[in-house]
This record gives structure tokens, sequence and C-alpha cells, in this order.
């Protein structure tokens, strides 16, 4: 028997997530929660949880399933797969309407209705758009015409409706429906799944949402940034909302992290300090985490704010650094400067759980090979001035719909050099869309290649001039982090740090219970050392040696070679140096002997201290 439902919404549209079970519900949120309001019944089927995961194993699946409307958002990423999904579809179903929202279709609409047979896009803001579509085609309630903001097809005819009169009052929106992250009867869930691979799947995608908005629109207007461009107002929800809307959402999904995924969430220092207060009160009673973007301009006149928003919990920071240029910023109509993100990073730095999170833009209207290498540059100097607490990631310039870099190429100075990139699954940041008039393809296209293996080399360079403890404490930051899957494992210099395999071991044995930090913190008759490298030995010279993390040979002489072999975990420091086994007599001296060549190898990562 076929499942019934009034919506059904397609879900794992986008290619750009190699993961497992992709998904972006975020917009689904309020969405859902009018349609409860106004008893419209709604499924969600994520296509790669599908057995058959192919285009005709999607129709197959539609088939046990009576939608009257399917929904589907577009990005620049996902539009060309959902093109090709919506002509599938139409063609097996041609009486189901294919409604299509997000920000590509807003500004595509007249492409995408050329490309596929949709039936309307919805432009825009969707939550109350979608009711008035759904009381036209369900109910036969209205006319097409009369509803703002949309684009539709009558016969062969394309009918593009005037632009929102009116926005949305995010106040007046209900609270969200967080719960179809969670709950099974929102999904369209195949049969041949086990409650393993089922259970796995939601703690997936709840990974996957752990999106919060609590204000749309930017009051900025940066020339590559579809959000600033956007014809709608800054908007926020009040407090009192947002501490309704944050406890629903811990509490339906168990969140140990939230990322609140405003464009600017520091857009009002007034209002950051009453988020905070909220933020602080539903900690009380559930044990988060959270992410906010700010902007730099802001918080340099402001720097208390990043000391209330860590108080509160957050962990991690993201500002758009974009260029180490000032021209460049200038450009880009940032209307940020070099000095401020540098009061901004050095604020960070004070904090050792804190992470500042920064993107640079490769490839920007106006870059040369010297704003690149200025880039650099920066992206180093602000390494040092966050104590390394941070992430500095770089990307090519991608020119989207909506943005002045993409409707005006020639003001800019740079060149399209794929046309409707969107369509031929080109997926942006990894790869040059467009380019500057004055740098060459070639030399751009190392950029990013130069930028990494640049950033590489700087950590190596500089990580062993750094003490033991510091490297530890950030090295057990991240770990932490991102073991509890809040932070990127692939960029900060600390992971980049321990990728060596002996490293590796040492954090895993370091974090482990009974392991303790140095031989000064307890009675030495209690510490077991365990040692995690091998000596070498010269054949010609006949002596042993261990050489570090820094490439230094450090002579091991025969004293020093026992208590190496003795170090395997079983006896204390005590034990050893009192055993027959050593040929020393034991005394004060030979004690201290013992412990400082000890702590030697313990701060070069060659041994650690277990207590029992």
């Amino acid at each position: 028997m076929k499942i019934s439902t009034d919506v059904l919404f397609l879900d794992g549209l986008d290619p750009r997530f190699d993961k497992k079970y992709n998904s972006f519900l975020g917009y689904l949120f309020p969405i859902s929660s009018v349609l409860e309001i106004y008893n419209y019944s709604f499924k969600i089927l994520n296509i790669t949880f599908l057995t058959d995961y192919s285009y005709k194993g999607i129709i197959a699946s539609l088939k046990e399933v009576d939608p009257k409307v399917i929904c589907m958002t577009t990005t620049a990423d996902n539009i060309s797969t959902v093109c090709t999904l919506v002509n599938k579809i139409k063609k097996e179903f041609p009486s189901i309407k294919i409604v299509l929202g997000g920000p590509q279709a807003t500004f595509f609409d007249m492409k995408i209705m050329d490309a596929c047979k949709c039936d309307v896009i919805v432009r825009g803001e969707g939550e109350y758009k979608l009711l008035k579509l759904l009381d036209f085609y369900i109910k036969g309630k209205g006319d097409l015409s009369n509803i703002e903001g949309i684009t539709y097809k009558i016969n062969d005819a394309i009918i593009k409706t005037d632009n929102d009169t009116t926005y949305i009052d995010l106040n007046e929106l209900p609270i969200p429906q967080f719960a179809i992250t969670s709950d099974k009867k929102y999904w369209i869930l195949p049969n041949d799944k086990s409650q393993n691979e089922i259970d796995y799947f939601f703690d997936i995608i709840k990974h996957n949402n752990n999106v919060l908005i609590t204000s749309r629109g930017c009051p900025y207007n940066c020339i590559f940034c579809v959000e600033g461009n956007l014809e709608r107002s800054y908007r926020e929800r009040s407090p009192e909302n947002f501490a309704k809307d944050l406890e629903y959402f811990i509490e339906s999904n168990g969140f140990n992290h939230v990322l609140i995924a405003d464009s600017t969430f520091t857009s009002s220092p007034k209002r950051v300090n009453e988020l905070c207060e909220v933020i602080k009160k539903v900690r009380e009673k559930y044990n988060f985490r959270w992410f906010a973007e700010g902007r730099a301009n802001i918080l340099s006149k402001n720097l208390d704010l990043i000391r209330i928003m860590h108080d509160a919990g957050m962990f991690n920071l993201q500002i758009g650094v974009e260029s180490g240029s000032e021209k460049i910023l200038e450009i880009q109509n940032k209307k940020i400067t070099k000095k401020q993100i540098k009061d901004v990073a050095k604020e960070v730095g004070k904090f050792n759980d804190l992470l500042l999170s920064c993107n640079f833009i490769l490839g920007n209207p106006g870059e040369t090979n010297e704003t690149f290498q200025e880039s650099i540059s920066f992206s180093k100097e602000l390494y040092e001035l966050t104590n390394y607490n941070i992430v500095c990631q770089g990307g090519y310039l991608v020119p989207y719909v909506g943005t002045p870099i993409r409707d005006y190429p020639e003001k800019y100075e740079i060149e399209i050099l794929v046309e409707d990139f969107e369509f031929k699954k080109i997926l942006g940041y990894n790869q040059v869309i467009c380019k500057p008039n004055n740098i060459n393809l070639e030399e751009l296209e190392n950029h990013l290649s130069v930028f990494s293996s640049e950033m590489n080399a700087f950590f190596k360079s500089q990580v062993f001039n750094k003490s033991k403890a510091f490297i530890d404490q950030k090295v057990l930051f991240y770990r932490k982090f991102s073991q509890e899957q809040m932070v990127s494992n692939t960029s900060p210099w600390a992971l980049n740090f321990i990728s060596l395999n002996i490293l590796q071991r040492y954090y895993s044995i370091f974090e482990s219970t009974g392991t303790i930090k140095d031989a000064s913190e307890l009675s030495i008759n209690n510490l077991y050392p365990l040692r995690l490298w091998d000596l070498n030995f010269d054949p010609n010279t006949l002596i042993y040696q261990f050489t570090n993390l820094k490439g230094e040979n450090i002579i091991i002489d025969d004293f020093e070679k026992y208590l190496w072999e003795s170090a395997i975990g079983k006896w204390t420091i005590i034990e050893i140096i009192q055993s027959k086994e050593c040929l020393l007599e034991y005394n004060d001296e030979l004690l201290s002997k013992t412990l400082n060549f000890y702590n030697k190898m313990y701060d070069n990562f060659a041994l650690i201290f277990r207590e029992y």
C-alpha cells in the first residue's frame, strides 16, 4: 500500500559532500512547523539512504509513495542533479507537481525553467508561499498569479510574478520543527534497512543538520556573497523566541554542539549579550558548545563580546578574512581592515579553548601574485597572533548567481571561464571558475596548492619551537572537539602535527586513563615509564642514539640505554633503578640522573608516565 502525503521533500541532493547520507534540512525546520499548523502532511526521503542509490532506484522508491507535491531545495552545487532528477520524475509521474526553492532557484529561475520540467519556483522565503501553492494545487483555492515571488509555467509560457513586497516577521513564525531530524514519523525509510542501519542514518542526519538560525539577511554587501545581495531586510528572532527555539533544538536531538548559522551573529552587540544570557541558562540544563560567525569590524570595537560568547560556551568563531591585502578587501567591499582582524585574533589567543576559523579567497578581482603572497603572510601572522588557536583555509572565488561579480564581471575585471558552471557539475572553491584579468590561469591554478604547502611548511618549521606543554594543550583541544565532531580534523596545525604515526600513538596513550603529564606530579614510587620509540644503533661508532622530531641526535650512554630498555610500563622508576639488573648503586645522584633522562625523553614525545 502506498504512503500518501501532501508534500514529499527530497533530501540528499548535494554531490559536494562525499560523506555517507549527505543531508541539508535547515531550510525545512521552519517550513515543517508551518505545514503542521495548517494541517498539511509531509514526508522526507533521503535519496542517499536508498539501497539502489541511482535515478532508477529513486523512481522505484517514489512508486511506493503517493505525494501530491514534491519539493526540492537548490544550490549551485546540486542544481545539475536536481534538474536531471526533476525531468526523470516528471516523465514517470507527470501529474505530480514539483516545486523548487533555495538560492539557486531564486536567482536563476528563468534558466532553470528552461532546463527542467518543474512546475513552480519559489523565489526567496518559502514558508507561506508554499502554503499558498498547496492551497492552490490541493484545495483549488487562490490563483498562482496572485502569489508574489514565484515563477511558474502555463503550458509552455513562463510567468514570473512580482518580487515580494513584504518580508516574513521572524517572530511570527512558530518554533521550528527540529524533531524532523530524529523522529521517524517524518521519513520515508527503505524497507530493506536494519534497525542498526536506521539508527546510524539518523545519527548522521542529526550531525549534518545541527543548524540553528536566529536571524535572516545581512546588512553588508560583499561583492562575492549571495546573502548580502538578496532584496530583503535584515531581521532577527527575539531573545524570548530564541530561548524556546534553542531549548527545543537541544531537547529534540540531544546535540552536544550547535552551529548558529546566522550570516552575522554579531551585528548587534546588545543582542549578542542578550542571546548569550539565554544560552547560558539553557546550558545549565544541557551540556553543549556552539559555533557562530562574526565580523571583524564589529568585534574589534567590542572585544569584550569574544569573552562573553566564550563564557557562554562558544568554542569556534568564524570571521571572513578573505585576503591579506588591504587593496583587495576594499575591492571586495568587505568594510573591514587588517588591523581589525588582528585585534580579533589577539583576543581569541587569550583563550585556550576557543578556535578562530578564517577563510581566504583566492583569485579575487585585482589579485596579483603579490597580493596572493600577502594573504599567505597574513595567514601565518594570524596563527602567531591567536597563539595557534586558528584554522585558515583557502578556496577559489566562486561567481554565484545573484552576486555583483556574476552580474558585472567586466566592472570587476574578472573573466568567468565556465558559463553556467552550475549545470556542468563543477564544484567551486577547489576549481578555478573565474580569474582576474591581471593574472594568468596557470599561475592561479597553482595558488591553492601553494597556499596549502606554504602553510604546512610553516607548521613544521614552527611547531618544534614551542614547548611540549603548549603543544599538548593545543593537540588535546583539537582532538577533543574533532572526536566530538565539532571541528574539522583536516586543517589545524596541531592535527597536521599529529599526523605522524608515532604521535598518534603517543596522544592515544596520553589521553587514556592512568596517564599523567610528567614525573614531578606524583611520587616516583607510583610512576611507570613507558617508551614509545626505538633507539638507533650506529655499528661504526658502536653508539646508541635517539633522533627526535627536530632531527637532532641525542647520544645514549650505557646507563640510559638500560633505563630505556626497562621503560616498558611494568616497573616503577624506583623499581628500575633498585633492580639487580642496574649495575650502579642507588643514591640521590642516580635518582636525579634517572629523572632527568626520563623527563628529557618525555619532552621529546618518546615516553609517557603511567600511574596505576
